[in-house]
């Protein structure tokens, strides 16, 4: 892996916490906390599952 793809996929991070940031009051919203906790949850646990079976680099970066 080089430098670049190092830092892309470690950037997607905190692409992908931007864009969490700005759905959450949507969820807290339409759930309640233990709603919104369990669908965070959930997308956590995709995203592991698809790092953990990553054979390229865009599935790697999806998953995070």
């Amino acid at each position: 892996m080089s430098n670049f793809v190092f830092s892309f996929v470690t950037a997607i991070f905190t692409v992908g916490g931007l864009v969490g940031s700005l759905i959450a009051n949507m969820l807290l919203n339409s759930y309640g906390r233990k709603g919104a906790s369990r669908t965070t949850a959930l997308l956590v646990a995709i995203g592991a599952g698809f790092m953990s079976v990553s054979g390229s680099i865009a599935t790697l970066s999806f998953g995070r």
